[in-house]
């Protein structure tokens, strides 16, 4: 859970594909399974989602 503000600081400046979001995150995370599994658990939050577009956004619910 302490790494999800991580992966939502990074989305605040625009919605952008897991592989460059992956890029510019990875000395963050352990492993390639730990982001995977940190964006399973936004997404099922409901604080992110996968647009038709294959781009992560950020969901905004303020």
């Amino acid at each position: 859970m302490i790494k999800l503000p991580i992966i939502l600081m990074e989305l605040e400046n625009g919605s952008q594909s897991p592989a460059t979001l992956y890029k510019k995150l990875n000395k963050k995370f352990s492993s390639v399974a730990e982001f995977s599994n940190t964006l399973d658990c936004l997404y099922a939050l409901g604080t992110i989602k996968l647009l038709d577009e294959g781009v992560i956004q950020y969901v905004n619910k303020t």
